[in-house]
């Protein structure tokens, strides 16, 4: 059955109404307000089916078509210049970053003609690599039809592209991806390095991260609990163990735990079997209830509340959705200790959110994506020529609905957040801009241009 995105069910409920469902479900996401605005001519581009060579080559397991976002009218200036974006799975943070990829580049330009690949990590792996003939068919037959530029959308496709050098004829930007240093994919001081990748990031540098967390957010700051799944590799790989290197290496009155918990492998299984919720009391919640009884004693045993007291311990969950999926538990059994996120993602309208993040946004990630786009197709710079595109200071995302009783948000953090959502879990700030009256969600508002 054909996914129809959340964030367009987001958008409809937004907007005061559900409309008919568009007659292409993979074009569903793209079909509302945010896209089809006066900013973007209304009727000037369109979602289509991709054609018949197209759909000729994603075979298997696939759920997604090949679909076309591209303009209406003959572009005004020079020819149409092709671009693949190719991903892995289907995921509501691609649909977010494709979504600000055309917006930011049909907002400077009108030849652009996207190509959405969904290769359903149909891959098969030899003793010597791993190899996808889905994803290998649309860089082969975009290399034929002369396509300008691939985006890899996703750490997967990432790394994937990253270790098969036999398409590095095409110019490659990364979106949507966590820091390639951590992946292995980067050393700045390799002359070996590929020359036709640009390189974005979706993790912020743990000093950064940690100097938000201690000396302008929790000043008496001692504990950091990681809530990691440990089936999610590259979350281990670029959020967990740079934090933990760099507390170890720089910050010796600040210990950070791990509390592991495996769940992307094997989630369907516990659900199929029942065992979901016994697994995740016994791995998860009791541990949570350990660290919230060992805090409380803490406080009491110096003569102070929970409910009042500055907190030193906080829960930190890494970018697994799978553990996300349960935040409405965590949220309990974490008791008076707030719970953060390295993903704003993870901050979202009504209770079903963690308390606040420090992160990239995969909206500011795209657009340092599309700004890196147009430097390779409008102006010539060379992919190997751009830095790895980090974004310099955290988004903040708070959602006040979660604020643990007692606790103040300082107010530099109340000023430099990107979303905030007041005590009713409403958005009051999107992106960056205040919203009045206050909206159920910030999608209406980030993707209306």
């Amino acid at each position: 059955m054909l996914r129809i995105s959340l964030l367009f069910i987001t958008l409809l409920l937004s907007h005061g109404g559900v409309a008919a469902p568009p007659a292409i479900p993979e074009c569903a996401v793209f079909h509302h307000q945010g896209f089809n605005s006066n900013r973007h001519h209304d009727s000037s581009w369109r979602c289509k089916l991709a054609d018949a060579s197209w759909q000729a080559i994603s075979t298997g397991a696939v759920k997604f078509r090949p679909i076309h976002i591209e303009p209406n009218i003959t572009p005004a200036h020079g020819k149409i210049k092709n671009i693949l974006v190719l991903s892995s799975k289907l995921s509501s943070a691609y649909d977010e970053s494709s979504l600000t990829l055309f917006q930011s580049l049909y907002g400077k330009a009108d030849h652009y003609r996207f190509t959405l690949f969904n290769y359903a990590q149909n891959c098969s792996t030899t003793p010597s690599s791993m190899r996808c003939p889905n994803a290998d068919a649309a860089l082969h037959k975009a290399m034929l039809d002369h396509f300008d530029l691939v985006v890899s959308m996703g750490s997967d496709t990432t790394i994937y592209l990253a270790n098969h050098a036999n398409f590095n004829t095409l110019p490659i930007v990364s979106a949507c991806a966590k820091d390639p240093r951590h992946l292995g994919l980067l050393d700045q001081l390799d002359p070996q390095r590929p020359q036709h990748i640009a390189y974005t990031s979706l993790d912020i540098d743990p000093t950064l991260q940690i100097d938000y967390l201690q000396s302008l957010f929790l000043q008496k700051l001692k504990h950091i609990i990681l809530l990691v799944d440990t089936d999610n590799i590259s979350s281990i790989k670029t959020q967990a163990e740079p934090l933990e290197k760099t507390i170890q290496r720089q910050h010796s009155n600040l210990s950070v735990t791990r509390l592991n918990i495996q769940l992307q492998g094997h989630y369907k299984k516990l659900i199929q079997t029942h065992q979901l919720e016994h697994y995740l009391n016994e791995t998860l919640y009791r541990k949570l209830d350990h660290y919230r009884t060992q805090y409380a004693a803490r406080t009491q045993k110096i003569g102070l509340s929970p409910q009042t007291h500055s907190p030193d311990t906080l829960f930190l969950i890494t970018g697994s959705t799978e553990i996300f999926n349960h935040i409405d538990a965590i949220n309990q059994h974490a008791g008076h200790i707030p719970v953060l996120s390295v993903t704003p993602s993870f901050i979202t309208a009504g209770r079903h959110s963690a308390f606040m993040a420090l992160g990239v946004s995969f909206t500011r990630n795209a657009r340092k994506a599309a700004d890196y786009i147009y430097q390779i197709l409008e102006s010539g710079v060379s992919p190997s020529a751009l830095p790895l595109g980090q974004i310099s200071s955290p988004d903040i995302a708070i959602n006040f609905r979660l604020l643990p009783t007692g606790f103040k948000v300082p107010y530099a953090f109340f000023e430099n957040a990107s979303y905030i959502f007041d005590l009713n879990g409403k958005a009051v700030r999107c992106d960056g801009k205040n919203v009045f009256p206050p909206e159920e969600s910030c999608r209406s508002t980030v993707f209306s241009g």
